[in-house]
């Protein structure tokens, strides 16, 4: 009875949102321009892993009119950024150790490609230093891959099983609820 009410208070408040239905766009090409394999083997199951969020990209070479997932050393503090004039995403691999930190940029810098924006974890995160021309996106609020830092995350059931948790967070590489509902909004339009 408990739960059963708690569903209908949830579902009333519009806290349960019901999934979006996938995304059907042709495939994004993008390259892995200036890595090596271990992290080209990472940009891909980024790739892979932005197809749960309903976008799916293809892998092409290097050259003009593709999206280039490039190696990048950052001097503004980030750990990736998407160029959307040059078509380019920049990954800065001292900036993002570990390998779920470093998936975790990529995929969110293949949602940002996909037109997604920042999905905020609580109200008033941004516009900020980092971000001062930026709002949240308007969807709701919690843990998503396009939370615009990426030391927000649910540490509690990895923390002894990832060696990366020691640092204190595990990053989210799963697009949720919320990147799907950022994604379909962008796809929409204003």
């Amino acid at each position: 009875m408990r739960l059963a009410f708690s569903f209908a208070l949830l579902t009333a408040c519009g806290a349960l949102r019901p999934l979006p239905a996938p995304l059907r766009t042709a495939p994004l090409p993008f390259a892995v321009c200036d890595w090596d394999s271990y992290n080209a083997g990472l940009v891909r199951r980024a790739a892979a892993l932005a197809a749960e969020a309903g976008v799916t990209f293809a892998e092409s070479p290097c050259g003009p009119n593709v999206l280039r997932v490039q190696h990048w050393e950052s001097q503004n503090g980030r750990g990736g950024e998407y160029d959307r004039a040059a078509r380019e995403i920049r990954v800065d691999p001292v900036r993002t150790p570990g390998e779920s930190t470093r998936v975790h940029v990529f995929v969110h810098e293949l949602l940002h490609a996909a037109g997604g924006h920042h999905v905020c974890s609580y109200p008033g995160e941004l516009p900020d230093a980092s971000h001062p021309t930026e709002r949240c996106s308007p969807v709701g609020y919690g843990a998503a891959v396009l939370n615009p830092y990426y030391d927000v995350f649910d540490d509690a059931p990895a923390r002894s099983e990832n060696p990366e948790a020691e640092r204190g967070f595990v990053a989210i590489v799963h697009p949720t609820n919320l990147d799907r509902l950022e994604l379909a909004r962008a796809r929409r339009g204003p």
